[in-house]
Order: C-alpha cells, then structure tokens, then sequence
C-alpha cells in the first residue's frame, strides 16, 4: 500500500502492519505486512500535517488526533478523500480521525479558530449502548473562542467553545460520543458529551495547554479521565 502526496510540504500517515510468519516466508528474520495506509496530506503550498497520538480502539480500528495548516486532504483504503482546510493563514486547526480496522475513515473531527488550534491526545473512553462509543481528547484552541466540527457530516458543527473574553490559549479537555458502525455505513453526527477548560487571564506567550488525556473506562464503561497539561501564573 502506498501514500502520494499532492505536494512536497509536510504530510502524516497512520499504517496497520501485521507479522508475516517467517516460515511461510522461507526466511528466519522477523517480516512486517503493510495491511492498510491512512493519510493527512499536504494539498496546499506551504501545508502541514502532523499526528501527535493514537490509541487503538476495541473494534481493532485506530484514533488519530493531530494538527495541520492550510489544506489537508485525507485518504484512506478508499479512493475517496475528505479536504480539511484551516481557518488563518500560517494558523493551525486540530483534528481527530477514527479508522477502522480495515483503514476506512469512519468520523473526522475539526478543531477550528481564528488562532492555533491543536488535539494532542486522544484515549478509549467506553462504549455507550448500542453501537456508539466514546472517546476523550486533549488539546487546546486560541483566541476568545472555537468551533468543532464534523467535516464527515458536512462541516456540521458539534460544540462551539466560547468561555473567556481574554484572547490567549485556552487548554481543553472533552470527551465525544460516536457512532461505531460497519463500512459503507453512514455515521451519524458525534456529540460532546462534556468538556473542561483550563483558562485565565494571561496574554498571548504563556499560555495553559492540556498535553496528554487518559480515560478511566473500566470494562468498557465510561469513568471519566484524567488530563496533564501547563498552566502559567494564576491561570486555572
């Protein structure tokens, strides 16, 4: 399987590999099978992609969250693509992506501002009946307000985020409910279920982020989560 990039700037991928078996193989080293390759791929001058965590998920698909700058288009098993484009020039949006285990694109979400925006972890967060389910994602937006939205349901927007009149970044951690589905099935629109803020009153250069998340499902069930992150100052 392969990926090619429409331009020379900075793209990112998430490839499923599986062990061949050496025997089968007629050779003792240990080989790797590309299954499937998914990408964020620069389509734009100047256009960047880049993926800061994953988490496998029950279904044996993939959670991707990251970041990008001017147009991405995203590929997966597929020939079909989904372009994201962010809000400002030179600004950067957050995305969330879940791939199933056959490499479809089955939600991808988008954190979007006239600032920098970011998701940078992303964990399971337990099922929610029948064939729904939840993840819990960190990150963080800028200026006094953002929006997410599901560039899979047609730029539906899911949450706006809009708690502080002060202009500076804003740490965030939510979690959101999703469809699981089959392929070839349409998803419906995901929900927040909830999202906390870190915030306060400092300007632009010292600004609080939520950096990493980990949902405390247990069984399967939703528990809540725990964040890490930066504050500066007073902020909280």
């Amino acid at each position: 399987d392969s990926l090619t990039a429409p331009s020379t700037d900075q793209s990112a991928f998430v490839a499923k590999t599986t062990e061949v078996d050496a025997a089968d193989a007629g050779t003792s080293k240990v080989l790797l099978e590309v299954v499937w390759t998914v990408g964020a791929l620069a389509g734009s001058a100047g256009a960047t992609a880049t993926v800061h965590d994953v988490a496998v998920a029950p279904d044996g698909g993939v959670y991707v969250v990251g970041e990008f700058t001017g147009r991405v288009d995203t590929k997966d098993a597929t020939t079909a693509s989904a372009a994201l484009s962010s809000a400002g020039a030179g600004t950067s949006d957050g995305f969330f992506m879940k791939v199933d285990s056959r490499g479809y694109i089955r939600h991808i979400l988008q954190l979007t501002g006239p600032k920098a925006n970011a998701m940078t972890s992303v964990q399971y967060g337990g099922t929610a009946g029948l064939f729904k389910e939840r993840v819990v994602l960190a990150g963080h937006y800028g200026g006094t307000s953002a929006t997410l939205v599901s560039v899979t349901s047609a730029l539906t927007t899911v949450a706006t985020l809009n708690i502080s009149a002060v202009d500076m970044s804003h740490g965030i951690v939510m979690e959101i409910e999703m469809d699981v589905g089959a392929s070839g099935e349409v998803p419906g629109t995901p929900a927040l279920r909830w999202a906390l803020t870190v915030s306060g009153a400092l300007e632009d250069g010292a600004n609080p982020a939520a950096t990493a998340v980990a949902a405390s499902a247990i069984q399967g069930e939703p528990g809540g989560a725990y964040a890490v992150g930066t504050i500066f100052g007073t902020t909280g």
